[in-house]
């Protein structure tokens, strides 16, 4: 996670700032289809804006993004070189909370799968 201006946001971070978080998600070796990406928040964090291209760039019309309250779901149609989806978090509630781990799989092949992240941070 960095701020708007770049900046990569450690561990402890500020009520009220706005972060931009990066998922990457690379097909290892052969393309995948209907791959779904599951991005728990830690609690604390709310989701602001679920498909941000910093740089201008359309979102790729091959992703659709669905917002929860407690996560966000990314479903890829296709998926045949690296993807980095970038949404916008907002800090809004001050304590110490897990960062859950994100997961990916092709939804007809389970099989096919990817585990990642976690740790803690603090909203001050």
């Amino acid at each position: 996670m960095s701020d708007r201006k770049g900046k990569t946001a450690g561990q402890k971070i500020e009520r009220g700032t706005a972060l931009i978080s990066t998922v990457t998600v690379m097909p290892a070796g052969k393309d995948l289809r209907n791959v779904v990406v599951i991005i728990p928040l830690p609690a604390g964090l709310e989701i602001e804006n679920p498909g941000y291209s910093g740089d201008g760039e359309p979102l790729p019309p091959f992703v659709r993004a669905e917002a929860r309250d407690d996560r966000l779901l990314l479903y890829i149609e296709k998926l045949e070189k690296r993807l980095d989806w970038k949404f916008i978090l907002r800090a809004v509630t001050s304590g110490t909370f897990d960062v859950p781990q994100i997961s990916a799989e092709c939804m007809y092949d389970p099989a096919v799968s990817s585990i990642s992240g976690g740790g803690i941070m603090e909203i001050r």
